[in-house]
């Protein structure tokens, strides 16, 4: 999610779920994560990213698939973002 303040300048942030919401000319968002740019670790993001990636291969039988999926989503849009700029 990309916003520009008052002053123009953009400020980049990393999402995860949720809604956005337009009325009014006001908008709102609910999200279930959301990161600004410059607090994201891009190490922590590629172990995670990779971590997830060997736990779905392995098809263990006591990994929860969903959790592990939304993890490598989170940390592809990360490194999406820190990437992209």
């Amino acid at each position: 999610m990309k916003l520009v303040n008052e002053r123009g300048e953009e400020i980049s942030f990393s999402t995860s779920g949720g809604i956005l919401e337009v009325k009014s000319n006001i908008i709102s968002v609910l999200a279930d994560t959301i990161e600004n740019k410059e607090e994201i670790d891009a190490d922590r993001a590629r172990k995670s990213l990779e971590r997830n990636e060997k736990r779905l291969a392995e098809h263990e039988e006591t990994l929860d698939r969903v959790r592990a999926d939304l993890s490598i989503m989170r940390a592809k849009n990360r490194l999406r973002l820190i990437s992209n700029e």
